[in-house]
């Protein structure tokens, strides 16, 4: 989705450019697809959701937060990497996968009051999290932004159409893999386009009208499959 919007993004500005490919990857798992999931296929649904997670996080600030700074600066041919990945070591989410994977796979343990602590503050960000789309929807865009946001929907429900197709034929039927991964692909965009939009400058507005207009699609489509192709 990200080489696609590379290409077809070509002649527009550099700051649109930027946003709008940055908005062609990655996905909102945990805010989104993790309640929906467990929700419908139970908590060991979010064993797959949370492996399909780890491999969009490292998209996410490895790939889509590098392609920002690169239009951040003009798209010079070159980039200064060493502020980059000092900066992408230092975003909370980035740390947070960290450190998550490390104390699984050295089985630390941890007491019943850090849990506790986690779970407020999972609470407390969804709706300072919702609270932050409404600020950004904007209905005030002209008619060629318009027309640039449907693209990138265009890209990225084309693509995880074609992946539900691919998932549906070959994956077994019985498979809680296949029905999870199937909602991992339908999922709207990852919530980091707009903090990484206003570190580098961009129009957050364009930002926040494709975040919440990917969130109704999503959601849609999401029951659509469910229903239709009977995941439940």
């Amino acid at each position: 989705m990200l080489t696609l919007a590379w290409f077809w993004f070509s002649n527009y500005s550099t700051d649109l450019r930027g946003v709008l490919t940055m908005g062609a990857g990655t996905a909102n798992v945990g805010l989104f697809g993790f309640p929906i999931i467990e929700g419908l296929f139970g908590k060991e649904a979010l064993v797959y959701a949370v492996m399909f997670d780890i491999g969009n996080t490292i998209i996410a600030f490895g790939v889509v937060y590098p392609i920002g700074r690169y239009f951040a600066s003009g798209g010079q041919a070159g980039l200064d990497w060493k502020p980059i990945l000092k900066r992408v070591f230092s975003l909370p989410p980035f740390l947070g996968l960290i450190v998550g994977l490390s104390i699984n796979i050295f089985s630390l343990p941890l007491p019943s009051l850090a849990f506790d602590a986690l779970d407020v503050l999972a609470k407390g960000n969804k709706p300072l999290v919702l609270l932050l789309m409404g600020v950004y929807l904007s209905f005030a865009l002209d008619k060629n932004q318009l027309k640039a946001i449907s693209k990138v929907l265009f890209i990225r429900y084309s693509v995880g159409l074609t992946m539900v197709a691919v998932l549906y034929f070959f994956l077994p039927a019985d498979s809680l893999m296949r029905s999870v991964l199937i909602m991992c692909v339908l999922l709207p965009l990852g919530m980091t386009i707009l903090p990484f939009s206003d570190e580098m400058n961009f129009d957050s507005r364009i930002a926040g009208t494709l975040l919440n207009i990917s969130l109704l699609i999503s959601f849609v489509l999401m029951w659509v499959m469910v229903l239709g192709l009977g995941l439940m």
